[in-house]
């Protein structure tokens, strides 16, 4: 289901730049998301007056102390103990989605999608949510999602948002080139961007902010990514295949199991086929702060070494 449904089935209201078709008019007109500085229709949710005046009070400052400020000018309130990675906040590229707000709300209900009776936001309370404003990056995106529509009898099967994990690369990063395959390694469905229904799935491939210390209740912060992801025609698997460069002739996407446990992934192999969205910030529980899936080489490779099973005993006679 689209962001937009999920908000409606709350009873919300989405701001513009949620709702799918929104999104899709704005493509077709300049090519790039709403904005605070560009819309003043009431259909985003704006950050106030006191954002700007914020940015430039804390010119100053540090560059952690500067997105700390800008985040408290739109109602965020970190904790003492966490620093996030300067280059968001009050720059353009990351902006701080004010808790409260049909926007924040809306974020919060898609991370608890897909994930059963065991809401992620319950177990992983959300410290922040940044929304991403690339305009290069949505350009691109909103091409491909048009060219995929036209191959795809005029819908390109678009989800809002899949949750994606980083691993040791920082958000910011992805956020500013965008998602990158190529840099990966092969993984179950071979080298492509992977997506998951499930933010439990995805929290085992997250991104650790292991600046500083612990934060107070003894959890530590992390980040996942939502994004926005173009599926079109989809090659439905059952079978790992590590081998797969692209998805069959005539499909854009590949959808496949990834878990025992009946997680599924969608996984891109163009560029350009997903665009980040938002950036969540949360907190990871004292219990699960040693849980990581490790990477598919690292199995093999162990694999490898583990010694034979031992012959079985002979039988007495």
């Amino acid at each position: 289901p689209t962001a937009a449904g999920v908000a409606a089935a709350l009873g919300i209201t989405p701001p513009r730049h949620v709702d799918v078709e929104h999104w899709r008019a704005v493509a077709d007109s300049d090519g790039a998301p709403a904005s605070p500085s560009s819309d003043t229709t009431g259909g985003v949710t704006l950050e106030p007056a006191t954002l700007h005046n914020a940015a430039a009070a804390a010119a100053a400052l540090s560059p952690a102390e500067r997105v700390r400020a800008v985040a408290a000018a739109c109602g965020v309130h970190l904790p003492v103990e966490l620093t996030l990675p300067a280059g968001g906040g009050d720059e353009g590229l990351l902006r701080f989605v004010r808790p409260g707000t049909s926007e924040h709300a809306a974020v919060l209900a898609c991370l608890d999608l897909g994930t059963g009776a065991a809401p992620f936001t319950t177990s992983h309370p959300v410290l922040c949510v940044q929304r991403v404003q690339n305009r290069d990056l949505w350009e691109k995106f909103s091409l491909r999602r048009r060219d995929v529509a036209k191959e795809n009898g005029g819908d390109a099967n678009e989800v809002a948002w899949m949750k994606h994990g980083t691993r040791a690369t920082p958000p910011l990063t992805i956020c500013t080139t965008g998602f990158d395959h190529r840099y990966c390694e092969a993984g179950m469905y071979g080298r492509a961007t992977y997506f998951a229904y499930s933010s439990h799935y995805s929290n085992l491939f997250r991104h650790d902010l292991k600046d500083g210390p612990a934060l107070r209740d003894g959890s530590r912060a992390a980040q996942l990514v939502l994004a926005r992801v173009v599926r079109g025609r989809v090659d439905m698997r059952t079978k790992h295949d590590t081998s797969l460069r692209h998805p069959s002739r005539g499909c854009h996407t590949a959808e496949g199991p990834i878990s025992a446990g009946g997680h599924r992934a969608v996984m891109a192999y163009d560029l350009h086929q997903a665009y980040p969205a938002y950036v969540v910030t949360y907190r990871v529980p004292r219990s699960e702060q040693a849980v990581h899936a490790k990477p598919l080489s690292a199995v093999k490779q162990a694999k490898k070494k583990a010694p034979p099973p031992a012959a079985p005993a002979p039988k007495a006679p």
